[in-house]
């Protein structure tokens, strides 16, 4: 994919996401290991693109390295965060939402990209230019469809969730948290609501929504809010729960 370079890194980046998609070309599904749970699944494609990138960073950069599947120590002022394939589930059962997410963190610049590879399109954002589809620069529409919210359905168990939820007009759960995100920061939902996330699923979406104007906010143990500003998710909860507004769900 060629594009106009604004950093070393920027461009490397770039680069990287079209030798992971020639890898996923020139590899199928071999293998396929449960993690922590039965629901919690890494592929050889998983392992194979993460070494990749992280091979590539490596000789490239003394960078530190956050990944789902692999991490390595380095100049912790410069940090890359990745997810070789965010929505391995979605991937092995053939769905078409999953996507490679790359992030870097640095003194100078910060950056996201995410690759949705079905659709073949590239979700790219720079702090110092903005954000791109696939090279062209975007503006997100004002014209937003603001009645959809992205959330976990089991958080609607719990009535003070199902409370806020009920502001909007339809729910939706990829599985895919970057997708999830850019689906946001694109215009076709206007919420996107997760707890106990980790770096590499929200790294690269979040610097993109921060890269059209979105409000985000990030707590301390990972939750995500994106979209709607905290007091106003914790007003409509606390007008369930009829207390004052304060604090952090």
């Amino acid at each position: 994919m060629s594009l106009k370079p604004i950093s070393p890194r920027y461009e490397f980046a770039i680069n990287l996401i079209d030798s992971c998609k020639l890898l996923l070309e020139q590899h199928s599904i071999e293998n396929i290991e449960e993690k922590e749970h039965d629901k919690d699944l890494v592929t050889n494609l998983d392992k194979i693109l993460n070494a990749h990138i992280v091979h590539e960073i490596s000789n490239r950069f003394k960078d530190s390295i956050v990944g789902e599947e692999q991490s390595k120590s380095g100049n912790k002022q410069n940090s890359w965060y990745i997810d070789p394939i965010d929505g391995t589930t979605n991937f092995i059962y053939r769905h078409r939402e999953f996507a490679i997410s790359i992030a870097f963190e640095g003194n100078e610049e910060k950056f996201g990209l995410v690759f949705d590879v079905k659709e073949d399109t590239l979700y790219h954002a720079h702090s110092n230019s903005g954000a791109f589809i696939n090279g062209q620069p975007f503006t997100r529409p004002k014209t937003a469809a603001y009645g959809i919210i992205h959330i976990t359905p089991s958080y609607l168990k719990e009535a003070k969730y199902e409370a806020f939820a009920n502001r909007f007009k339809g729910v939706r759960y990829l599985e895919v948290c970057a997708i999830e995100i850019i689906r946001v920061a694109i215009g076709e939902a206007s919420c996107f609501y997760r707890k106990d996330q980790q770096a590499w699923d929200y790294k690269a979406a979040v610097i993109f929504a921060e890269m059209v104007g979105l409000p985000v906010e990030v707590t301390e143990n990972q939750t995500v809010l994106i979209g709607t500003k905290w007091n106003e998710l914790l007003e409509e909860i606390n007008k369930h729960e009829g207390k004052s507004v304060s604090g952090r769900l």
